[in-house]
């Protein structure tokens, strides 16, 4: 009977952290979405129809100061808007797909992205319907070909 009490308690224990764990980190990803303000777009542009064709997967973008999206993004520009969604399935909390109207883009500006060591990128910025602003970092390659929807908006 002695040696059963330890064998249950590990049991526990794995069961505890198989519980646990994803928990904690859905939490911390919810909290990102919150922070780099993906959440705020949502409540703005959250998009439900079907996914643009021929995205951009695994990009890397840069919303507001905190917001580093590293190799997790799906990007694309559209007649509509500028398309936003996550890659990957267990980076999702909190960050649905966002669609956000050329209307709300107030400008665009060439940049160097400081996150990807220099590289060419726009920086977006997005006027909220709710008030407020954010500023979207995102790497040129994936937009050159779809430059024609905000080519007027560059300053």
């Amino acid at each position: 009977m002695e040696n059963d009490l330890p064998l249950v308690a590990i049991i526990l224990i794995v069961l505890g952290a198989l519980i646990v764990i994803p928990l904690y980190f859905m939490a911390v990803v919810y909290l990102i979405g919150w922070l780099s303000g993906w959440a705020r777009l949502a409540n703005n542009f959250r998009y439900v129809g079907e996914k643009p064709a021929h995205l951009h997967r695994f990009e890397y973008i840069q919303i507001g100061f905190l917001g580093n999206y590293n190799g997790i993004i799906n990007v694309r520009a559209t007649k509509e808007g500028l398309f936003l969604g996550i890659s990957l399935l267990l980076f999702r909390p909190n960050h649905p797909d966002l669609l956000i109207p050329w209307a709300n883009i107030i400008s665009v500006k060439s940049t160097t992205l400081t996150y990807l060591l220099g590289a060419k990128g726009f920086e977006f910025k997005v006027q909220l319907n709710s008030g407020g602003m954010l500023k979207i970092k995102i790497q040129e390659k994936c937009l050159r070909d779809d430059i024609s929807y905000f080519q007027s908006k560059i300053a």
